[in-house]
């Protein structure tokens, strides 16, 4: 009995002493009547649930106590006279007490901006709704960059190619103390800042830039050390086999408070100059400023480095420069020259479904393209006092594409037997240019949550063509022709188009707001188009059925407006905006006309339930409206291609899109687990789909039309799981996405269906000399083109797994594996084949800033590209050449020189 009595108190001293939290006290004080303010309530709420742990009121002195846990808490002060005050509390094991002293609540109507946080030095908080990581508290090498730090934090995920994903959403903008960094490309930050200049890492989400639905975006802040303030840095990279490959880059920028200068050159024929959307923003030049509105698609504008898969070739230079001049002006530009060449051949094998028929298409294109562009931005940034700021952003670029195809197209019947067999020769010269000017005012009021906000943007663009087509049909069976051409197109098109938009936000209470907005577009302008026939000696007949001359004007008003309630948990908006289009169309040629006009009403909602900092769940309702394009409308039939002929549709009318979806994620600050699901629903009022019609030879004619409606479904959930201190990673991920689209078949409405799954499983394993991963990608795709009675089943395997490994002597040597299985495409197609690279490094000087490695592309010399694509009432096998094996010996010598350094030995790798 006594031994148990000895056991029952120990346990109880044990529990006690476990229990034992972090005593918090502070006086509220009344500075107007120089008293303590009684009955104000102090409240603390976990972080990391929301849960409310503990609460008291003051006493006649304004005096309170608190204990709570050793835990991130949120603690609120409250009055009914006064606006409330919170502050973070960041309890470790060796926090005991904390006096917050004397604490002043603001009058009403005052808004703070001072937060403060006891941290104790903690690695990981929050602030507000920021996420906080010291950058110190992580161990990196001693020639670490930011991603390199990243790659240590936990929720941070970081590509090879740079994309960063934080707690599972991917993170396009990364700012430096607040602002961007040489542009919009993160990677620009994150490759090229040492980690060791870095004090902290911030993640906090952001309201979209000219997004008018209250979306917002994740973003990273790094601010830097103050000794790492002024500097410069840059890297000069080269990489060849001394035969056909080579790759070539420097890159040096110049930073010194808020100038930031930086020229650069990219020269290389290796797959990496094929650059993704993320690489089009590369060392800050944006070539792009959209309009501020849903699918404002009226004219196509072709794009500064998207030249497709093939065997490339790449040169890209130049400069970006911005500064603030005096204390409210912030100046940038940026120039930029790109250079394209792509020297593609793809093999297709297509099935055609018909009510009476199948036939079967083999074909070769052979495609060379070859692009020079130019562009030229400014922006200037006026703060013209604290509550109102103005910007102006002109623009200009030109984009020079030459275009040279051959096509080789054979027929089957049913039976297998060749009828039908054609070739077609083109060459394309266009010459785009663009200019506009856009103004943003952005007007603060005195009075909380009062906003005007005053955009309008004029844009002009003109595009010259030259083209020659010569193509031949043969009918296989007899040897003679169907048809031929020779014939070639001069082409002019100009067009000038109108934004604006004005929008009003007023406070109708602490937590209520109304936004009433109105936007204008206009967009006018013409498309002339001569097509002229060789007559054997020179191009001199005209040729009226591809001719056209066609001017087209088409307006878009909205007007409507939203309430918007938010509160700490809960923020709900909703409202409807009146959209009213009119198109007028005008075809000189045939001298006739059409004009229409469109009204819908686009209601909005959205319901954000904030359980805490990490810990979200939402639903959104939006509509949107999608006009038909120029090309669309046009009257004109496009005979580049004789197997699919192009003809515009002067009837379109706008396409009206609805989306319901709902989402939710969690996840854990200290270890970077998270979890997220979700699920949406889009449906079509008047879609924009294809109509084709295809004669007895197998030619198609295809023209834009609006059809009776169509739908897509998608789900998807995943999420990350570390253990073992963080070193693995479990990430597995789950999408599905069914759609269901109409389009119509020799005058026959017909169903497409597609459903897909896809099924990603990655493990990681991170030392601070050891990373190893490991994964598998599953698709899986069930779908029916129109008019077929089967459903077509075939999937994608892929399979991966390699390691990099820091070994003494300042080397290191990496390799990665990836074998992808295709199954159940047409023969020839069913492609397996793996993809072995490895690489071996050593780093010299005293920092690790020179790096020599000899790198092995695709040794086995297996890579192909493939696809199989199932639309209107075609199923599409292709693959691509593109560049397979190859080995290049680099030498990198990167250099960053800050403030507080003082000589060669000083320099840290970017």
């Amino acid at each position: 009995m006594k031994k148990l009595l000895t056991l029952a108190i120990f346990i109880q001293i044990a529990f006690s002493l476990s229990a034992q939290g972090i005593r918090l006290t502070g006086q509220v004080q009344d500075t107007l009547n120089n008293r303590g303010l009684e009955s104000a309530v102090v409240m603390a709420v976990r972080v990391r649930d929301s849960v409310l742990t503990n609460f008291t009121r003051t006493n006649w002195k304004g005096e309170w106590e608190l204990t709570v846990p050793r835990d991130t808490f949120q603690v609120y002060v409250t009055h009914p006279d006064f606006e409330e005050r919170e502050f973070f509390v960041f309890g470790n094991d060796q926090t005991k007490d904390l006096d917050f002293g004397e604490i002043i609540l603001p009058a009403k109507g005052e808004e703070l901006k001072e937060l403060v946080v006891f941290s104790n030095n903690e690695p990981i908080y929050f602030k507000g709704d920021t996420l906080v990581m010291v950058a110190d508290s992580f161990k990196t090498s001693a020639n670490a960059n930011v991603e390199d730090l990243f790659k240590k934090l936990p929720g941070f995920d970081v590509d090879n190619s740079g994309k960063i994903m934080v707690h599972g959403e991917e993170v396009n903008k990364v700012y430096v103390d607040g602002d961007e960094f040489f542009g919009t490309d993160p990677t620009v930050a994150t490759k090229n800042l040492p980690a060791g200049a870095i004090e902290n890492v911030q993640v906090y989400e952001e309201k979209v830039e000219g997004d008018n639905t209250e979306e917002t975006e994740k973003v990273i802040n790094l601010t830097l050390k103050e000794d790492a303030k002024k500097g410069y840095f840059g890297k000069v990279n080269g990489a060849s086999d001394f035969n056909q490959f080579y790759e070539g880059e420097v890159l040096a920028n110049k930073f010194n408070g808020s100038q930031k200068i930086s020229v650069f050159g990219l020269f290389t024929n290796t797959p990496r100059s094929e650059f993704n959307m993320r690489d089009r923003f590369q060392y800050g030049l944006t070539e792009e400023y959209g309009l501020r509105d849903e699918d404002w698609n009226y004219v196509y504008e072709p794009q500064i480095g998207n030249l497709g898969e093939g065997l490339p070739r790449k040169a890209k230079a130049g400069f970006y420069y911005t500064d603030k001049w005096g204390k409210n002006l912030e100046v940038s530009t940026n120039f930029t020259y790109d250079n394209q060449y792509v020297l593609a051949t793809e093999e297709s094998y297509t099935q055609f479904n018909l009510t009476d028929t199948t036939y079967y298409n083999d074909q070769t294109d052979s495609t060379i393209q070859e692009q020079n562009a130019y562009a030229l931005n400014f922006k200037f940034e006026w703060k013209i006092d604290s509550l109102t700021k103005l910007d102006i952003v002109p623009r200009v670029k030109q984009i020079e594409n030459q275009t040279e195809e051959f096509s080789q197209s054979d027929f089957y019947s049913q039976e297998g037997s060749l009828n039908r067999s054609t070739q077609n020769a083109y060459s394309e010269n266009v010459v785009f240019q663009e200019s506009s000017v856009l103004v943003n005012l952005e007007k603060d009021f005195k009075k909380k949550n009062r906003e005007l906000d005053a955009t309008y943007q004029v844009k002009h663009q003109t595009n010259g063509s030259k083209d020659f087509l010569i193509n031949t049909d043969l009918n296989v069976l007899d040897s003679t022709l169907y048809s031929s051409t020779d014939q070639t197109k001069n082409g002019k098109s100009v067009f000038t188009q109108h934004f604006g938009e004005v929008s009003y936000t007023e406070p109708l209470h602490e937590k209520l707001k109304v936004e009433v907005s109105y936007t204008y577009q206009m967009a006018t302008g013409f498309n002339k188009k001569y097509a002229f026939d060789s007559d054997g000696e020179s191009y001199s007949l005209l040729n009226e059925t591809y001719t056209s001359d066609f001017d087209n004007v088409t307006t878009n008003q909205k007007a409507g407006g939203r309430l918007i309630f938010g509160h700490k948990i809960h923020q709900v908006i909703g409202g409807a905006y009146y959209n009213h289009t009119d198109i007028n169309s005008i075809d000189n040629f045939t001298d006739s006309s059409l004009r229409k006009t469109l009204g819908n009403v686009l209601p909005y909602f959205k319901w954000r339930i904030k359980f805490s900092q990490a810990k979200q769940l939402s639903f959104k309702y939006i509509s949107s409206v999608k006009n038909p394009t120029v090309s669309q409308l046009q009257p004109l039939p496009n005979n580049r291609n004789i197997n699919n002929i192009k003809l515009g549709n002067i009837n379109l009318i706008s396409e009206v899109s609805n989306q319901a979806n709902v989402n939710y994620f969690t996840y854990k600050a200290t270890t970077g687990s998270h979890r997220y699901l979700g699920a949406s629903y889009t449906w079509f009022k008047n879609p924009l789909s294809n109509a084709l019609y295809f004669d007895n030879f197998g030619r198609a004619i295809n023209q834009t039309i609006n059809v009776s409606g169509g739908e897509s479904v998608s789900a998807y959930a995943g999420g990350s799981f570390p253990f073992l201190k963080q070193q693995f990673k479990f990430d597995p991920n789950l999408n599905f996405i069914r759609t269901l689209s109409v389009s119509e078949i020799n005058f026959e409405e017909t169903t497409n269906e597609n459903n897909s799954v896809y099924a990603n499983l990655n493990v990681k394993y991170i030392s601070d000399s050891l990373e190893i991963f490991a994964g598998t990608e599953l698709g899986l795709n069930y779908a029916k083109a129109a008019l077929s009675e089967t459903y077509q089943n075939y999937s994608t395997q892929t399979y991966k797994g390699g390691f990099t490994w820091k070994l003494r002597g300042k080397f290191e040597i990496a390799s990665d594996v990836r074998y992808i299985l295709n199954t159940q495409r047409a023969d020839g197609f069913d492609l397996n084949f793996t993809l072995i690279n490895a690489s071996i490094s050593k780093m010299f000087l005293p920092k690790e800033n020179l790096i020599i490695s000899l790198e092995a592309k695709d040794i086995l010399n297996q890579n192909i590209s493939n696809r199989r694509s199932v639309y209107n009432n075609m199923i599409v096998d292709s693959k691509t050449n593109i560049i397979g094996r190859y080995i290049l010996l680099r030498a990198v010598y990167k250099f960053n020189v800050l403030k507080s350094q003082k000589n060669e030995n000083d320099l840290l790798e970017d």
